[in-house]
């Protein structure tokens, strides 16, 4: 399980991501989650 930190930028999610196919790709069962109760607020516009 690819986990991300709570109200992720664009760079975490980017890095999960990139794990998450890393492994599939090695033929590892993967999910790629993120468990705050509420929904992303960052923008990766400024």
């Amino acid at each position: 399980m690819v986990q991300c930190h709570d109200n992720p930028d664009a760079d975490a999610l980017a890095s999960g991501y990139g794990i998450y196919c890393y492994l599939k790709a090695r033929g590892k069962k993967v999910r790629f989650v993120y468990g705050e109760r509420y929904p992303i607020k960052k923008s990766s516009w400024r």
